[in-house]
């Protein structure tokens, strides 16, 4: 079951200025609600005002966590090849998951060194991100050097936890998206870029998706040229 907050659409209609980075009055630090209460109310009934004040808080705290934490640096070296600036998106979406395709994991050594370059580890070694070993294989050149050889189009970007031994699907890219990169803000917070065609326009989206991997609080941000 997904819990989403069904409005949120009608309300950034409102919030236009109040988009992720965007707005020159934000202050880093400037943190309204902690994150864990936020979570917890975001889903509850509430008035239109107290609606439009819980996407302001979403975006003001994600901005706080992006700047304090120094994920915009990567995120601006991601998006630069591609002209974007990291400054432009805009929340258009966030939802409570249930865990998807959960199973107990165990890491294996082989597995840690084989896929090494698509592997993100949280600062505190609790979790790691997975973000490309469902559809790549390990191959050996003539000279024996292993390397990384992408085998399909659809993939899947997986997260383990490692005290639990288990793990969990947090996307799964067809032929209408793709994942570009991943990066821990902290060691429950992590960023992940990348683009979606959902409406099949030819014309996919650069999507930020910002996810709280205890809470499973995933927030969508749109990029927009405006």
């Amino acid at each position: 079951m997904v819990l989403r907050f069904k409005q949120l659409n009608s309300f950034l209609l409102l919030v236009t200025t109040v988009g992720l980075m965007a707005c020159n009055n934000k202050k880093p630090g400037n943190k309204i609600v902690t994150r864990d209460s936020l979570v917890a109310k975001a889903f509850k009934p509430l008035s239109g005002a107290e609606s439009l004040q819980v996407v302001h808080d979403i975006d003001s705290i994600d901005y706080d966590y992006l700047f304090k934490r120094k994920t915009n640096i990567w995120l601006s070296k991601l998006l630069n090849n591609s002209g974007l600036t990291w400054t432009n998106f805009r929340l258009t979406d966030f939802e409570k998951r249930n865990s998807e395709v959960e199973r107990d994991d165990t890491l294996s050594k082989k597995f840690l060194d084989d896929y090494a370059g698509i592997l993100e580890w949280s600062p505190d070694s609790s979790y790691l991100l997975d973000l490309g070993s469902y559809n790549r294989e390990v191959k050996k050149d003539k000279a024996g050097k292993t390397h990384l050889e992408v085998i399909d189009f659809e993939n899947e970007i997986r997260l383990y936890d490692v005290i639990a031994k288990k793990s969990k699907r947090l996307f799964f890219n067809g032929t209408a998206s793709s994942t570009w990169d991943g990066h821990w803000a902290d060691s429950s917070q992590v960023a992940l870029v990348g683009v979606s065609d959902t409406s099949n326009s030819h014309h996919p989206d650069t999507l930020l998706w910002l996810i709280d991997v205890k809470n499973n609080f995933f927030r969508t941000y749109k990029y927009s040229r405006r």
